[in-house]
């Protein structure tokens, strides 16, 4: 039962019938080639199936994750920063808004706190941007094989 890894990774007992109350604390990875895990949300149990947000191959190995609320905030100063490190000079000057494309199981794990994390991402922003965004079921990348990947628990911003 996932109650039961769930109980194990954690480190408390989750009892069965609320385990709808944590799913989105603990997300699948699944390991790529680069080490990196592809990210699955979990959004319901159905009895001794879980559905997921993208698709999970079957027989795929698949790693229980969880991180902090302070570790997801933190990683979204992160992406800040990254993006305001790489734009260069007159592409700050001619950009008006920061667009924001982040995943919506970001905001429903952080709760009260997602504030937190636009915050975070704002202080990394270059003066007078005006971050605007949305909440997203996910987002896709290229990938350098030139296959696309559909992404959950994503931060994407852009410059207009």
């Amino acid at each position: 039962m996932f109650s039961d890894a769930i109980s194990t990774v954690s480190g408390f007992k989750i009892p069965q019938n609320e385990i709808d109350q944590h799913i989105n604390s603990y997300p699948f990875g699944l390991k790529q080639l680069n080490e990196e895990h592809l990210v699955r949300d979990i959004i319901a149990v159905k009895g001794n199936s879980l559905v997921c947000v993208g698709n999970v191959a079957e027989n795929s190995l698949v790693y229980i994750l969880n991180a902090t609320k302070d570790i997801l905030i933190s990683a979204a100063s992160d992406a800040g920063k990254q993006f305001s490190q790489k734009l260069l000079p007159a592409t700050e000057a001619q950009m008006g808004f920061v667009v924001l494309i982040d995943c919506i199981s970001r905001a429903l794990y952080l709760g009260d706190d997602y504030q937190l994390e636009l915050d975070a991402i704002c202080e990394q922003l270059p003066q007078g941007k005006i971050l605007a965004g949305a909440l997203s079921i996910g987002e896709i990348k290229n990938t350098r094989q030139g296959t696309i990947q559909f992404l959950n628990k994503t931060i994407v911003l852009g410059g207009l």
